[in-house]
C-alpha cells in the first residue's frame, strides 16, 4: 500500500507514494476525525510485458486503495488523490472504519470490467489495450468476524469459479498461515489450518514479500508483529507472468506495510550455460562442435587445464551460433500460421504438390519443437511422482517458474543491515 494521507494529497501538498504495488486496507482509527474521511492506504500494480510484435513494453498501474469511513467516492473526490491518468474506477464504500475497498486504473492502457464486488473484496477482470494479455484482480479485506470471514471464503470461492485464466489476489487478508508469522506465542492454530486448506483446494501460491517477515504492528511498547497483508496468484498466473516480485515499502501513517508488486512476462535468464540435449539432434551444431573441439591449442601444463581451456572456448562458439537462432516459441509460432493458413485455403480449392509440402514440413518442425520443448520443461522441474504424475503439464510449468523465481537473490544482509 503506498499511503496518501490528507496532508499528503494534491490538495494537500502533493502526492507521497510508489508507482508500484496493491494496496491493503489501513487497520488503525483515524487519528482526526477530519481526517477519516480522507485518510488511504494506495498501492500499484506496475505491470512490464511487451507486445511479440512490435517488442514494446507496457507498464500498466493499478490502484487499489482501501478507504476508511469513506462512503461516497464520484469522480471530484477519486481526483483530490488519484494520479491524473487513473480516471475509471471501482469501489465499495467502508462500513464504519473496517473495509473500504477501491480499485482505478488508466483506461488508455488497460481496458477493466467489473466482475464480481462484494463488501468483503472488488474483482476487476483487465485486458491490455496494447496486445491481447487479460487477467483478473482481486484486492480484498477479510472481516475478523467469524461468521464474515465464512462469508468471505463462500464469496471468494464464487469468484474462483468465475476466473479462467490469470488471477492474482491481494489484500489485507487478517489471517496468518504460519506460525512464524506472528511475534507473539498464541497461535490460531486453526484459522492457520483453514486458511491453508482454502489456498490448496484453489492451488494458489503465495508471492514472498522479500525484504519483510510481518506486514503489521499494534505500534506497542511490547509490539505484536503478525503478516496479514499477502499476494496470492493461480497456476495460469505463475505460467504467464514468470517474474513476479513482492516487497514491502516504507508507511509513515499507518500500521500496515505498504506492498509492492512488479511483474513480467520475461524470465530472467541465468548467466549460467546449460547445454540442451536437443541441441544434439541439429546437424548445424554438431559440425560447430566437432570444428570447434578439434581445432589447435597452444601447450597446456595439464590435462584438466586444456579440458577446460576447450569447453570455454566451445562454449562461446555455442553461444555464437545461438544469438544467430530466432527463439522456439517464435519458429513454432510460424510453423503452426502456415498450417492453418494451408488448411484454410485447402477448403477453397485444390492445395499444389509444393503447397502441400510446405504445409507437411512445418507440421514436422511443429512436432520436433514440440519434443524438444517438453524435454526442456522436463529437466527444468526435476519434478518426479507427484500427484499429476511426471507428464509435461501445466502443473510442472507453474512449479518451474516458482522455483526459478524463488532462486532469485533479491536482498543482500551484511553485518545486520
Amino acid at each position: 500500500m503506498v499511503t496518501a494521507a490528507p496532508h499528503e494529497l494534491p490538495g494537500w501538498g502533493g502526492w507521497h507514494g510508489h508507482q508500484s504495488l496493491m494496496a491493503h486496507r489501513p487497520r488503525s482509527r483515524p487519528r482526526h476525525l477530519h481526517v477519516a474521511a480522507y485518510e488511504a492506504a494506495t498501492a500499484f500494480i506496475r505491470g512490464r510485458y511487451g507486445a511479440a510484435s512490435a517488442g514494446q513494453e507496457v507498464r500498466d498501474k493499478f490502484k487499489a486503495p482501501a478507504l476508511k469511513s469513506l462512503q461516497v467516492v464520484d469522480k471530484m473526490k477519486a481526483a483530490s488523490f488519484l494520479p491524473a491518468n487513473h480516471k475509471s474506477f471501482i469501489y465499495m464504500p467502508a462500513c464504519g472504519t473496517a473495509g473500504g475497498l477501491l480499485v482505478a486504473w488508466d483506461d488508455s492502457v488497460l481496458h477493466g470490467l467489473e466482475m464480481a464486488k462484494h463488501r468483503f473484496s472488488i474483482s476487476v477482470s483487465f485486458q491490455s489495450r496494447s496486445n491481447n494479455d487479460s487477467f483478473v484482480l482481486s484486492t480484498v479485506y477479510t472481516p475478523c468476524d467469524e461468521e464474515e470471514r465464512d462469508d468471505f471464503f463462500a464469496v471468494m470461492t464464487q469468484t474462483a469459479k468465475q476466473v479462467t485464466g490469470s488471477w492474482i489476489i491481494l489484500g489485507d487478508f487478517n489471517m496468518y498461515r504460519f506460525p512464524h508469522e506472528k511475534s507473539q506465542r498464541r497461535k490460531n492454530w486453526a484459522l492457520m489450518d483453514r486458511f491453508n486448506s482454502w489456498i490448496r483446494e484453489h492451488a494458489l501460491d503465495d508471492i514472498d514479500i522479500t525484504n519483510r517477515s510481518f506486514t503489521w504492528s499494534n505500534k506497542r511498547e511490547e509490539p505484536t508483529l503478525i503478516k496479514l497483508d499477502r499476494v496470492l496468484v493461480n497456476a495460469e498466473w505463475n505460467l504467464g507472468f514468470l517474474n513476479t516480485t513482492a516487497a514491502a515499502l516504507p508507511a509513515t501513517t499507518l500500521d500496515h506495510v505498504l506492498i509492492g508488486v512488479e511483474l513480467s512476462r520475461e524470465a530472467i535468464k541465468s548467466p549460467l550455460f546449460r547445454f540442451e540435449n536437443h541441441w544434439l539432434h541439429i546437424p548445424e551444431l554438431r559440425d560447430i562442435i566437432s570444428q570447434s573441439w578439434g581445432k589447435g591449442t597452444r601447450t597446456f601444463a595439464s590435462l584438466s587445464t586444456l579440458l577446460n581451456f576447450k569447453l570455454r572456448r566451445l562454449r562461446a562458439a555455442i553461444r555464437a551460433w545461438e544469438r544467430t537462432k530466432p527463439p522456439t516459441q517464435n519458429t513454432l509460432a510460424n510453423c503452426k500460421h502456415v498450417v492453418q493458413y494451408m488448411d484454410a485455403v485447402e477448403e477453397r480449392g485444390h492445395l499444389p504438390r509444393i503447397e502441400v509440402s510446405l504445409r507437411n514440413h512445418a507440421n514436422l518442425k511443429a512436432q520436433q519443437l514440440i519434443l524438444w520443448q517438453t524435454s526442456f520443461w522436463k529437466r527444468r522441474a526435476k519434478i518426479r511422482g507427484c500427484t499429476l504424475g511426471d507428464e509435461n503439464t501445466r502443473f510442472f510449468h507453474a512449479v518451474a517458474n516458482c522455483q526459478h523465481r524463488r532462486n532469485k537473490i533479491k536482498l543482500l544482509v551484511k553485518d545486520g543491515t
